[in-house]
């Protein structure tokens, strides 16, 4: 019924799904906590504020509870339950090798009616030098921005239009596209030689 994604070199937390079944009812995503490691030394833990459940007219509480720092829980499918009936025919998109995780998920939160979060740690997520992710510098990391900026910019424009009492949603644009990744090309751009 559900579907969870797994990096392989990272990790379920001990107990992970039995955490994260605690309390569903047949909400389409469940949101868990992680721990990020910098090789095998814990660097931050980062969990919801508490277990709910927002269904239909308190979804948009959902965002102003869980969209922080960079979209830090919304940002990979790692960590998350994702209702199989809801997922449908969404694929991550392959034209993409950077951001593509964040654009699935982001994906996915427009076609739910339920999501739940946990407050339990249920995913330890190692972060490895070396990824594209790490490479944001580079021609490839730019191509790829081209085709995940367009793409990012109408699935939270859509949030916005689903969710216009919530702020963090009507602000995702702003703070998260412009504030993180265009002002990220913008500075390769500018101080490149």
């Amino acid at each position: 019924e559900y579907v969870m994604f797994v990096d392989s070199d990272d990790a379920l937390a001990p107990g992970a799904l039995e955490s994260m079944f605690s309390g569903v009812d047949g909400e389409d995503l469940v949101v868990g906590g992680f721990i990020e490691y910098i090789g095998d030394i814990p660097h931050r833990n980062v969990t919801p504020d508490s277990s709910v459940s927002y269904k239909d007219d308190s979804l948009a509480a959902f965002y102003d509870a869980n969209v922080r720092r960079n979209c830090e829980m919304l940002d990979a499918p790692w960590g998350k339950l994702f209702r199989r009936k809801t997922l449908g025919s969404l694929r991550f998109n392959e034209r993409l090798s950077y951001a593509e995780d964040k654009l699935f998920v982001f994906e996915f939160l427009l076609q739910c009616n339920g999501i739940r979060t946990c407050d339990a740690v249920v995913y330890d997520y190692y972060l490895r030098p070396g990824s594209l992710g790490s490479d944001i510098r580079s021609d490839r990391h730019l191509a790829q921005m081209e085709i995940f900026l367009p793409l990012y910019s109408g699935v939270l424009d859509k949030i916005a239009r689903r969710f216009p009492t919530s702020r963090k949603a009507v602000s995702l644009y702003h703070d998260d596209l412009i504030g993180r990744y265009v002002c990220r090309v913008l500075n390769i751009l500018a101080t490149r030689r």
